[in-house]
C-alpha cells in the first residue's frame, strides 16, 4: 500500500513582481500546476528538515519506518530537482536511507556545502537521546572520509551546529541542567578539537536550537531558558559570542537578550534570520503560540517594530500560527504556517509582515496567501525563498 509523503510543495511567486500581480498563484512548471505531493510505499514517513543547495535541488529528510523492525525509525534524505521531480541519480530513485542503530532516529537539520556535499544533523533515541552528525555526497552516499564511519555522534539531544569555510565544524549541544552550554569543534574529518573548550554562559537552564557563524567569525545562537519544575518560565533568547565562544558583552545584557511576554509564552524552538543591514529577526516556536520579534546588532529590541514588543501569534485568538519564516530582499518577513477557516479546516497558510509588524494587505488576497491541502493541526510547515519572486 502507497503512503503518502504528509508534505506538500506549493511554489509560488512574491510579491516583488509588478502591482497587476499581487495575488499569488502556483507556479505551473513545479509539480502539478505548482503543487507536489511525494508518494511512498513505507507505512510510516514525516518531513523534519529541508534545505536548498546552490544550483536550485531541494532536499528533505525526516524519519521513516523500518519494515524489518516494528517500533524502529531510520532517516531518510530524499533531493528534489528544480522542477519538483525526485533526482533519481539520487540514492535509491531519489531517496537515502540512513540507520545509525539506534530505535528512534529523525534528521533535525539539511546543511548545504559549497562543495556539493551535504551534512545532517540527527537525534536518536535509543538507551539515551543523543545526537550525530554525517556527511553525504553530492550522489547521497556516506563520505567515509568523514569520521569513522560517515558520522560522529555526541552524548547529547541535538541543538544546532553549522560549518567554518575551511570545512571544520562547530556543534552547540543541547545539555541538560545546566547554565552554560559547551560549544564542541571537530576538524574537517570529523575529529574533536580539544583545543576549543568554549562556554556560552547564562542566568539560568538554556538549551541551544540555533547556532550561526558569522562572517567576522563571531556566533549567533539562540533557544530558550528550560525549567524542569516551571515549564510557563521557558522564555527565548538570543545571545552572540566571540570568535572563542565567550559571551560577547556589547550585545543585550552580559551577551544576551530575553524574548518576554505576559501571556505566559513557552519557547520550544527558536530560529534566526539575518537582515541585510545585520539586525534579526527571531521566530520562537511554544506548544500552542508563536512569538516573532525584531532585533538590533547591538540586542535591543527594535522599537519600532510592534511598538517596541515581540509579536505573539496564539492558536486560540489567531487564524493562523506560523512555523516558519524568511526574509524577502526588502527584509520583509515572509512566513509559512497552518491557517483556519471559518469551518476549522486547517490549510497551509501564508502571510508578510512589513517592517513595522503590521501584516501587508496587498500580499495573497487581502494579506492571506492560502492553499487547501487538508492539513492535520499538528502538522508542521516549511518555508524556502528561491529567489527574489518565489517561494516555496
Amino acid at each position: 500500500m502507497i503512503r503518502i509523503l504528509r508534505i506538500l510543495f506549493c511554489l509560488y511567486l512574491a510579491l516583488s513582481l509588478p502591482e497587476a500581480l499581487h495575488a499569488q498563484e502556483p507556479i505551473p512548471s513545479f509539480g502539478a500546476e505548482g503543487k507536489l505531493t511525494i508518494e511512498h510505499y513505507n507505512p510510516y514517513i514525516s518531513a523534519t528538515a529541508s534545505t536548498m543547495a546552490s544550483s536550485g535541488e531541494i532536499l528533505i529528510g525526516g524519519s521513516i519506518s523500518d519494515p524489518s523492525n516494528t517500533g524502529k525509525f531510520k532517516t531518510y534524505i530524499a533531493k528534489l530537482l528544480a522542477n519538483g521531480q525526485l533526482d533519481e541519480n539520487f540514492g535509491t530513485k531519489g531517496f537515502v536511507y540512513l540507520d545509525l542503530g539506534n530505535n528512534y532516529e529523525q534528521v533535525k537539520k539539511i546543511l548545504a556545502l559549497p562543495n556539493g556535499k551535504f551534512m545532517v544533523g540527527h537525534e536518536y533515541t535509543d538507551t539515551r537521546v543523543a545526537m550525530a552528525i554525517s556527511r553525504l555526497n553530492e550522489d547521497g552516499s556516506l563520505d567515509k572520509t568523514f569520521a569513522q564511519q560517515g558520522w560522529l555522534t555526541y552524548p547529547s539531544a541535538f541543538g544546532d551546529f553549522d560549518v567554518y569555510p575551511d570545512g571544520s565544524i562547530l556543534v552547540a549541544p543541547a545539555l541538560p541542567d545546566t547554565r552554560q552550554f559547551r560549544l564542541i569543534k571537530f576538524s574537517a574529518s570529523g575529529t574533536i578539537d580539544h583545543s576549543y573548550p568554549s562556554y556560552f554562559s547564562a542566568d539560568g537552564e538554556i538549551r541551544p536550537t540555533y547556532l550561526k557563524i558569522l562572517e567576522d567569525g563571531r556566533l549567533l545562537l539562540a533557544g530558550y531558558y528550560a525549567n524542569q519544575y516551571l515549564s510557563t518560565s521557558q522564555k527565548a533568547f538570543i545571545g552572540r559570542s566571540l570568535a572563542n565562544g565567550r559571551n560577547d558583552e556589547t550585545f543585550g545584557t552580559q551577551g544576551l537578550t530575553k524574548l518576554e511576554t505576559t501571556e505566559g509564552f513557552i519557547a520550544r524552538e527558536v530560529k534566526v534570520m539575518i537582515k541585510s543591514d545585520g539586525n534579526l529577526t527571531v521566530l520562537a516556536n511554544g506548544h500552542i503560540s508563536v512569538l516573532l520579534a525584531q532585533i538590533e546588532t547591538n540586542g535591543a529590541i527594535t522599537k519600532g517594530f510592534n511598538e517596541g514588543r515581540p509579536k505573539l501569534f496564539q492558536s486560540r485568538t489567531h487564524d493562523f500560527i506560523p512555523t516558519d519564516t524568511k526574509l524577502d530582499t526588502q527584509g520583509n518577513i515572509l512566513l509559512a504556517g497552518i491557517t483556519k477557516d471559518t469551518r476549522g479546516t486547517y490549510q497551509f497558510g501564508g502571510r508578510r509582515i512589513l517592517a513595522n509588524g503590521n501584516f501587508d494587505q496587498n500580499f495573497g488576497y487581502a494579506g492571506k496567501l492560502e492553499v487547501e491541502t487538508q492539513l492535520l493541526r499538528n502538522e508542521t510547515l516549511i518555508i524556502t525563498l528561491l529567489s527574489d519572486q518565489q517561494i516555496l
